[in-house]
């Protein structure tokens, strides 16, 4: 139904795949690092033996 001169011509299949959004996925990863990390904030991460002084 999209010929002629006023629409271009689909080439390819078009599907519905069922996927996660870009933004669900960035929010699963962001929320799967969170989990593996020591510590969740500034205050934590003093706490920790993880610190430097810059001389």
């Amino acid at each position: 139904m999209m010929e002629g001169p006023d629409f271009p011509v689909a080439l390819g299949v078009i599907r519905d795949v069922p996927a996660p959004t870009y933004d669900e996925a960035v929010e699963a990863q962001i929320a799967e690092v969170s989990a593996q990390k020591k510590y969740h904030n500034f205050a934590e991460l003093l706490e920790t033996n993880d610190i430097w002084e810059v001389k």
